[in-house]
């Protein structure tokens, strides 16, 4: 799956406009500032940007095929593996502010799985995408799920080569100061679907 995320004002680099370096390969998720893969030693995201080069650039991934939803950079992760792998990324990031308890927030953030080609390795379509808020890092162990409840999930199966907006609000029960976007607990109650792209 590849995001955008653009419309939640404590975001650090929301965009992922802001880099270090442009990508040359896929797995430097480092490169965009801001944003991390919840600690994992393992679990490698991919930061593609318009001016990339090699395995790094858009909109030809080695994964699909993906035009930014705005600007010039996208990041990209495998939110499951086949069913039964319980394999995971995550993207994490610390807000600029921290959230205060009681207030309401509106997030949106968008999605696309991309044109999957027939050289891709991709096309899985996975239920149970979410968002969690924590008030430290979550830290995940190799690619194992992270295994908390996010106080948002989208319960149907997504896979769609168009960029579909995903938005909701929540009223912030602490001062929560990170977030992290995957799908949450293991395989047995998700569905995850191959799918080849048409």
């Amino acid at each position: 799956m590849c995001c955008a995320i653009l419309a939640f004002s404590q975001v650090q680099n929301s965009g992922f406009e802001d880099y270090s370096a442009l990508p040359a390969s896929t797995g430097q998720w480092q490169l965009a500032d801001g944003w991390s893969n919840a600690g994992s030693m393992t679990a490698s995201p991919d930061y593609y940007h318009s001016n990339g080069t090699l395995a790094g650039d858009l909109p030809e991934t080695p994964l699909a095929l993906v035009d930014p939803f705005e600007g010039s950079a996208i990041m990209g992760f495998v939110a499951t593996g086949v069913k039964g792998t319980n394999y995971r990324e995550y993207l994490s990031n610390p807000l600029l502010t921290a959230l205060e308890s009681g207030k309401k927030y509106q997030v949106t953030f968008y999605i696309t799985n991309g044109l999957v080609t027939e050289m891709s390795p991709a096309g899985l379509g996975t239920s149970h995408l979410g968002v969690r808020f924590s008030i430290n890092p979550l830290a995940q162990s190799g690619n194992a799920p992270l295994g908390i409840t996010p106080q948002f999930e989208r319960q149907n199966v997504l896979f769609d080569r168009d960029w579909i907006e995903f938005s909701f609000s929540f009223v912030a029960d602490d001062n929560f100061n990170h977030f992290t976007l995957g799908v949450f607990g293991n395989d047995d109650e998700k569905h995850i679907e191959v799918n080849d792209g048409n």
